[in-house]
């Protein structure tokens, strides 16, 4: 265990201690102990923002007699002292230049009857403290006293840790955003590392490499300017028109900060957004295939992942089975999505063609989707978002038809949730 005093410095760090003659004024001042309310090494995250840190060291009157005056000094080691410590302790510790602190308040403290502890002041300089670069730096306090003074709890080391606050976008990337055919505002918070006690703004930009949402669809804000007022943090509202694509998604990233020389994460978040999905109804929907036992076909759109629809695995069904869609109007431009199983991937689709028409007897193959051509998920609760189908002529009859087997071989197929989009 590291030594906390020094015994060539027990005379400075213990104050008058010694025994006198006078037994009764011993004892009264053995009764009361000064000591530091948090010694030893104390870490201080200075942030770099134009202003002084203010860190408090608490100095504790304790003792017997809780009525009895005190006096207590806090002081700055000089550089022998620390030399020392640093010998006796294994220690590698760097004097703070004195341009990185200064007190804020008195270190000669009285304490009166009613006093248990008093507040030395200190403001300590980010700037100051950054540009010293590495280095084990400290400003080690000493506590002296006339009174008893506690030797575990005497000394402190603040080690002032310089850092830039960070601004960052607050954004769940796991999160999609639905758009309404008349459009959608999604605002994205912005916030900084600490409680903001400034105005500034930030510039926030598109990442169009990374962008898959068509750039005409959407406009930033204030040309995607934050403003900052003290005391609270910022907003960006991202204004979305209707989309003419099924999904995509907005890569956003903070360029600059204006007015402060704050740091920001310059990491790319997207926004994944998916256009409003059409208002399917049960009865909407119909299948060659429906398993008796488990799994209808309203379990489609209850958006619960947790139940599905399953196609006929008890009994024999003639023909490749089949979920399909009979809308009230007709449709030139639609896509769609699927999720598999929530439990597991068994009977995922690896192979399907969607077909459209006007009616059972008139239906043409739109679109032929495989597992290696398209990417199809095989596993627990994977989905599939199409890109937009178009028809030549408008139809009213979409069939989603399971192509020779699925991923696991068999005649039959397990979707937990379905939606359709349609586009103008």
């Amino acid at each position: 265990m590291k030594k906390i005093i020094l015994m060539s410095l027990l005379g400075l760090m213990v104050g008058s201690t010694a025994c006198e003659d006078n037994k009764d004024e011993f004892l009264s001042d053995y009764a009361t102990t000064m000591y530091f309310r948090n010694s030893g090494e104390q870490q201080v995250t200075c942030y770099i923002t134009g202003e002084d840190t203010k860190y408090n060291l608490s100095v504790v009157k304790a003792g017997n007699d809780e009525k009895a005056l005190s006096d207590a000094e806090v002081s700055v080691m000089d550089a022998a002292q620390l030399a020392v410590y640093n010998s006796e302790n294994a220690t590698d510790y760097i004097m703070l230049p004195s341009n990185c602190y200064e007190f804020n308040t008195e270190t000669e403290l009285k304490f009166d009857a009613n006093d248990a502890y008093k507040l030395v002041g200190l403001n300590l300089k980010p700037s100051n403290v950054k540009a010293l670069g590495e280095g084990n730096y400290v400003l080690p306090l000493v506590l002296t006293s006339s009174k008893q003074v506690n030797e575990e709890k005497n000394v402190v080391f603040v080690k002032p840790i310089a850092v830039t606050p960070k601004l960052s976008m607050t954004i769940n990337e796991s999160d999609s955003h639905t758009i309404s055919k008349n459009g959608t505002v999604i605002s994205v918070p912005l916030q900084l590392q600490i409680d903001n006690q400034w105005d500034f703004q930030a510039k926030v930009v598109v990442d169009e490499s990374e962008t898959t949402l068509d750039l005409a669809s959407f406009t930033l804000a204030n040309d995607g300017i934050v403003d900052f007022v003290a005391g609270g943090n910022g907003t960006l509202d991202i204004n979305i028109s209707a989309l003419n694509q099924v999904s995509g998604k907005i890569a956003l990233k903070i360029e600059s900060i204006i007015g402060k020389e704050f740091d920001f994460d310059s990491n790319v978040y997207s926004i994944d957004c998916v256009t409003e999905a059409y208002p399917l109804t049960a009865s909407m929907l119909s299948s060659n295939a429906v398993e008796p036992s488990e799994g209808s076909l309203a379990n489609l759109l209850d958006n619960n992942v947790n139940t599905y629809f399953h196609s006929a695995w008890s009994v024999a069904v003639s023909g490749a089975h089949y979920v399909q869609v009979n809308l009230p109007e007709n449709v030139k431009k639609f896509g769609f999505s699927y999720t598999n199983r929530s439990s597991n991937g068994n009977a995922a689709l690896a192979w399907f063609n969607v077909y459209g028409g006007t009616d059972n007897e008139n239906l043409e193959v739109v679109k032929f989707y495989s597992w290696d051509g398209d990417g199809l998920p095989s596993g627990a609760a994977g989905k599939f978002v199409s890109g937009i189908l178009e028809v030549d002529k408008p139809v009213n009859v979409l069939r989603f038809e399971l192509y020779n087997t699925n991923w696991t071989g068999g005649a039959f197929f397990v979707w937990s949730e379905f939606k359709l989009y349609v586009l103008e």
